[in-house]
């Protein structure tokens, strides 16, 4: 499994955008900063995972579809609460508990090649 450099300044790129929209979206400025902030770290590590790796494994593979998965529902997950902002704690608990249910998966996927 290789990162390839051109694919992970695009996904840096990308996700800074969609943080930024995020942080457009929301109308009061604590939520607004959350929102980006969590934002950008959640879909980058999803979206480096997803696009910016390169692999010919099987297990890379699915690490990869699971990376896009997990980007998508983070995507979803971050947009609804960036329009109805509600609990910042109950978003950030479960934004935090998202994060590491992908990482424990991603991990035994990886590990499951070796």
């Amino acid at each position: 499994m290789k990162i390839d450099v051109i694919r992970g300044v695009i996904t840096l790129l990308l996700t800074a955008l969609i943080a930024f929209g995020f942080y457009s979206l929301c109308d009061e400025e604590p939520h607004s900063v959350l929102v980006a902030v969590t934002t950008f770290i959640f879909l980058f590590v999803t979206g480096v995972m997803a696009i910016g790796v390169s692999t010919d494994t099987r297990e890379g593979t699915v690490l990869r579809v699971l990376s896009g998965t997990a980007f998508a529902i983070a995507f979803v997950y971050h947009l609804v609460y960036a329009l109805l902002a509600f609990s910042q704690t109950a978003f950030l608990i479960i934004d935090g508990i998202l994060l590491l249910i992908y990482l424990l998966i991603a991990q035994a996927i990886y590990r499951a090649g070796k």
